[in-house]
């Protein structure tokens, strides 16, 4: 339901493994070092060192906060114990070495000399820049799991007022997550580009701070909090499924769309058109504008797939799906129609459209001026 951009970090699959594999080798991470910390263990194991060198390899707005957690948990045994346990150093030096291994490899420096504009720029102009232009509008991408941690923190506060508080140690922990998550947002000013899927490191820490928090009302064994969790699981299952029938009712068009795509690709190659354009997909409303997949497109890489040139794509504000799956009729030489029965009508034609437009339904004559409907041109 939150999931930034799903198509850059679920269906993308370099996406996917940048972004939502590596997230779950921190969580398996960060489970480890909390089962270390409460269990005293001592013993170097080596499922952790490897945990720990996948997490340090993360991505580039997780993978500081592994080592600032790790070196955390040096600092919290050191404040108890006044020692600390050479297992968790090791773990952190392994944290390092991943992190180095992200950071410091190339592309990462062939990418940096390709922003010279964002190089030039000084300390502070990148934080001003990435405080008023972009973090916003990215958080905003995850609004809903703000609102779930919102919920649990009132349930949580009410409970402590009645007598049943949530433990300190499942306070203390969604607190280090939200600064943690809070801290993979605006770390970021660094970048020059901080793409939607970057959040998803966010979104991961929200999501541990709404398990931590929602565990310790459940500890409280308390009924009131009980039924107040039922409500809050039950309220964000309701937001799943209109956000699942909305996003269902988009792929589907979008699938539609498609074969319309197909179609014209193949009618400008029988035409032998080397560079030709192509309706760009167009979605309908989602419940996150996260939640369509990726458009990136490359002319000249669709173009060689196809055996053509160079396939451009044409921006359509317009569900033309209709011109699949409606029913076609003939106006004149140069136009066609599409309809459908849930009520989308479209025109195409090979010249300028202009005037009104009579269209009978159900036995009613409505009027329309041209000049009103959505256009676009694809091709000649």
């Amino acid at each position: 339901m939150a999931n930034p951009n799903i198509g850059e970090t679920i269906f993308w699959v370099v996406g996917s493994v940048n972004y939502h594999w590596t997230n779950l080798f921190v969580a398996a991470w960060i489970y480890g070092i909390s089962y270390t910390l409460q269990n005293n263990d001592k013993k170097i194991r080596i499922l952790m060192v490897i945990i720990s060198l996948l997490a340090g390899c993360s991505n580039e707005s997780v993978a500081p906060f592994v080592i600032g957690s790790s070196l955390l948990a040096i600092c919290y045994d050191f404040w108890k114990r006044k020692s600390f346990d050479i297992n968790k150093v090791i773990y952190t030096f392994i944290a390092v070495v991943g992190a180095c291994i992200l950071i410091l490899a190339p592309g990462n420096f062939i990418r940096a000399k390709e922003t010279p504009i964002w190089l030039g720029k000084s300390f502070l102009e990148k934080i001003v820049f990435h405080f008023t232009e972009r973090l916003s509008g990215h958080l905003a991408l995850i609004w809903i799991s703000y609102v779930v941690l919102a919920l649990l923190a009132l349930i949580a506060v009410i409970s402590a007022r009645k007598g049943t508080p949530v433990s300190r140690k499942r306070i203390y922990a969604t607190y280090l997550m939200i600064a943690i998550a809070v801290g993979t947002s605006f770390i970021m000013f660094i970048s020059p580009s901080y793409p939607d899927r970057v959040v998803n490191g966010t979104l991961m820490f929200l999501l541990f701070s709404i398990s931590f928090l929602g565990h310790g009302i459940l500890e409280t064994a308390d009924r009131r909090n009980i039924l107040n969790i039922n409500i809050v699981t039950f309220l964000c299952l309701a937001t799943f499924l209109w956000s699942y029938s909305l996003m269902y009712s988009a792929y589907t068009r979008v699938y539609v769309q498609d074969k319309v795509r197909m179609k014209i690709i193949a009618d400008e190659i029988a035409k032998n058109q080397e560079s030709f354009s192509i309706p760009e997909f167009y979605f309908s409303k989602l419940q996150n504008s996260g939640g369509h997949f990726g458009l990136f497109h490359a002319p000249n890489l669709y173009g060689r797939y196809f055996g053509a040139k160079e396939i451009f794509k044409t921006i359509v504000k317009f569900d033309y799906s209709v011109m699949y799956s409606g029913q076609k009729g003939v106006l004149d030489d140069y136009t066609r129609y599409y309809t459908n029965e849930p009520g989308d009508f479209m025109l195409v034609s090979a010249k300028s459209l202009e005037g009104e437009m009579a269209i009978t339904v159900n036995g009613n004559k409505v009027s329309y001026t041209l000049e009103t409907f959505t256009k676009a041109t694809v091709n000649d």
